[in-house]
């Protein structure tokens, strides 16, 4: 009777559940699938009835945690939803299945599960890629933000609330005008409106300036602008994938400054070698020496006005040709062609120079003398890129040459013919001059107070003429043989010249209380008798133009550049400045003899020796303060100078 009335209660149950698309199953407490509708028995085979529910639909020797039934034996619930993935048995296909679970009970009060089985595979794909999308955004170093028409935040992933300072989900629902200025807002609501006319345009490359949290700092971000659309299709808002540009629209900036400076570096660095290139053609044109520029290959690219008149060439007619057909030159004296400098300094990227007696010949066929050279034109990175001739017409150099000549040669014989003559004076005038002063002498000797006194007087003046005449021309004598007469330069140690001196002055020294001083005196490369009669004419002269004070002479010497320049100091009446240059004449006094003895020589011949040497003389002094008088001697650049000690 009761197995009658369940099938009657199961029948009743199939005439409900049998129009139904979803499958539905009647589970019994054992899992034991008590009913199957005809789209249970599509979707999971036939004779599912009397079968494990879990074995199967789902695999499974039993029921999992989230089983109805176990839920059913602990919890006083009547209904539960749930989801399990089923592999069909007919098509081998997997699906998602949400199922609704209802509790009853049989006629004898045990428990049992009315399944109804929903298809989900689709939303569960479409849920998956909604997700993928979503960990995409969220994980995207893009921006990304959204808002709905009434300009609500619906979007805005972790990286652009990292990049606007927001918390994550902070902005969600809020009016994204409060991130943009009122002119943003303008600027953005032209391209929202195209967008919402036509939702499936975008919008590429829009920049906009956005606040960060707190308005005390913009982000300009780029944006590509598309609409937000329902499944309809139609606009419901509007989102934004973009990137922070801001550091990159400094940088174009900082660039577009560089760019505008450096433009007018170059317009300014244009100008400047316009002005050059004005200049330099102005100077070329102007200076008075002839300038030829070639390339490379030797042809002329310019020519100067006095090229122009030296060559006969003119500039448009030369500009091309090559540099031998324009400057012809031949060897003055064997009328040989000779090489172009050009040639040479491109093969081997050097200055040449003109050899002598090079001789241009014009395009008329007149010669003219030339001197000077050829150099390379170089870029800045030391290449050659033409060359550059640079000549002279020397005509009027070679006429002043030999006229320098012929004045120096006759020069040379006129001081031949004066040393010629000094010697004739000072050495064959001796021998009839020392008869007229034995003579005198003999005369005074003889007849002295044996006369009346004008006699005695015309005696001692004859006498008297007689030796002064022999000492100026034992001096001229002396003067002359200087260049000529002079010894080898050796090296000589100044020290040892100043101790012969000081001997051959010893009595006049010792006589007159003199004290002589020096400091180092180096080794120098002069003639030891010369240098010996310089100290020694230079002392003798403090000695002879002394104070009243005790005589003090001092001799130094220091090194300057190439120089020893050696100074000899005393403590004498001094010389007045306007002396300096006379006093080193031959001959020539400036006091009288009565008052200081001597010729007028001395200075003259240490003048003539020290320029023997290629050295000067000069003198510092004051009157009353004594006389400092100064020469140099050249270093000479050998051996000695290992020796010397400095």
């Amino acid at each position: 009777m009761a197995t009658q009335e369940l099938k009657k209660s199961l029948e009743k149950i199939g005439l409900i559940f049998s129009n139904m698309k979803d499958p539905i199953l009647v589970i019994s407490q054992k899992n034991k699938i008590l009913f199957a509708n005809e789209n249970a028995l599509k979707e999971f085979g036939k004779n599912l009835v009397g079968k494990n529910c879990y074995e199967t639909l789902f695999k499974r020797s039993k029921p999992c945690e989230s089983c109805p039934i176990e839920k059913s034996l602990t919890i006083e619930q009547r209904r539960m939803r749930f989801e399990k993935i089923s592999t069909l048995p007919s098509t081998k296909e997997t699906k998602y299945f949400g199922i609704d679970a209802f509790f009853v009970e049989d006629f004898y009060g045990n428990p049992a599960v009315i399944e109804v089985f929903r298809d989900i595979t689709e939303s569960k794909k479409i849920e998956a890629e909604l997700h993928r999308y979503q960990m995409l955004i969220n994980n995207s170093n893009a921006i990304v933000l959204a808002h709905d028409d009434e300009w609500r935040v619906t979007l805005m992933n972790p990286y652009t609330c990292k990049v606007l300072g927001y918390e994550e989900g902070e902005m969600i629902g809020k009016d994204i005008r409060s991130m943009l200025e009122k002119n943003e807002l303008e600027r953005a609501e032209p391209v929202r409106q195209k967008v919402r006319i036509d939702p499936n345009m975008s919008q590429e490359g829009f920049e906009q300036y956005f606040w960060k949290k707190g308005k005390k700092e913009r982000v300009l971000i780029s944006w590509n602008v598309t609409a937000v659309k329902d499944t309809d299709g139609k606009a419901i808002g509007i989102q934004g994938v973009g990137q922070d540009i801001t550091e990159r629209k400094k940088a174009e900036e900082e660039l577009r400054k560089y760019r505008e400076h450096l433009e007018e570096l170059v317009e300014e660095r244009t100008k400047k070698l316009q002005e050059s290139e004005e200049w330099l053609s102005t100077t070329l044109n102007s200076i008075g020496d002839a300038v030829i520029a070639t390339d490379t290959k030797g042809k002329i690219s310019f020519l100067n006005p006095v090229a122009e008149s030296l060559t006969g060439w003119k500039q448009e007619e030369a500009t091309g040709k090559p540099v031998g057909d324009i400057f012809n030159i031949v060897n003055e004296k064997t009328r040989k062609q000779i090489e172009s400098p050009v040639s040479r300094v491109i093969r081997e990227d050097v200055v040449v120079g003109l050899a002598n007696h090079t001789v241009l010949i014009s395009k008329e066929g007149k010669e003219i003398p030339i001197a000077d050279s050829g150099a390379p034109i170089k870029d800045d990175k030391g290449n050659i890129i033409g060359v550059v001739l640079i000549f002279r017409d020397i005509t009027e150099r070679i006429i002043a040459e030999n006229a320098m000549k012929d004045t120096l040669n006759a020069l040379k014989r006129s001081n031949e013919e004066l040393q010629q003559f000094a010697y004739v004076a000072s050495h064959d005038l001796q021998q009839p001059l020392r008869m007229v002063t034995s003579y005198t002498q003999l005369l005074a000797k003889r007849y002295k107070d044996k006369l009346d006194e004008d006699a005695n007087e015309f005696i001692k003046f004859a006498v008297d003429g007689a030796n002064n005449m022999k000492i100026l021309i034992e001096d001229l004598l002396e003067y002359s043989r200087i260049q000529t007469r002079g010894n080898p330069f050796e090296v000589i140690n100044c020290e040892e010249v100043l101790k012969d001196v000081l001997f051959n002055l010893h009595e006049t020294i010792k006589e007159n209380d003199v004290e002589i001083t020096h400091d180092y005196l180096p080794n120098i490369l002069a003639d030891k008798t010369q240098l010996i009669q310089v100290f020694q004419n230079l002392i003798d002269n403090a000695l002879k133009f002394r104070s009243k004070d005790p005589v003090r002479i001092h001799i130094s010497a220091k090194k300057k550049k190439n120089n020893w320049q050696f100074s000899v100091k005393d403590n004498g009446i001094g010389i007045d400045p306007e002396y300096f240059d006379r006093i080193f004449i031959i001959f020539q006094r400036l006091h009288r003899k009565s008052e200081y003895l001597g010729t007028g020589i001395g200075l003259a011949l240490c003048k003539r020796i020290i320029e023997r040497h290629n050295g000067k003389i000069w003198v510092e002094s004051e009157v009353g303060k004594g006389s400092t008088f100064h020469f140099i001697i050249p270093i000479k650049k050998n051996n000695y100078m290992k020796k010397e000690a400095i």
